[in-house]
């Protein structure tokens, strides 16, 4: 019986021993659990924000494109401008230089006239 009740306390310290084995692995399960769980989310965060990053990307790009469009337009705006300011400039020279050949002439032959006259 001595020895019956020696089994007994031996199997019941077993049982206690493999209760708390038990209990640590439930334990460290539901953190490995916990840990996938708040990984998953970090993930599904992650290629949210991928992709808002690559539409914003998207974005910006089209906006290069526009600017660059409009940088284009403009320059070539005022290449149109400085080609048209050029020729008004040698427009204006030249009738500038008619205008004077023209008092020239006029003065000259109001010279005449006062000669044959005087």
């Amino acid at each position: 019986m001595e020895e019956y009740l020696h089994h007994m306390q031996t199997l019941r310290s077993q049982m206690n021993e493999v209760e708390d084995q038990a209990a640590k692995i439930s334990v460290e399960e539901q953190t490995q659990i916990t840990t996938i769980q708040t990984l998953e989310k970090d993930l599904v965060s992650a290629k949210s924000e991928i992709k808002r990053l690559k539409e914003d990307t998207e974005q910006m790009m089209k906006a290069r494109g526009e600017i660059c469009s409009q940088i284009l337009e403009k320059q070539r705006k005022s290449a149109v401008l400085d080609s048209d300011s050029h020729t008004l400039a040698q427009v204006f020279q030249e009738y500038h230089e008619s205008t004077t050949r023209s008092n020239s002439m006029k003065n000259k032959r109001g010279k005449k006239t006062i000669l044959f006259l005087g």
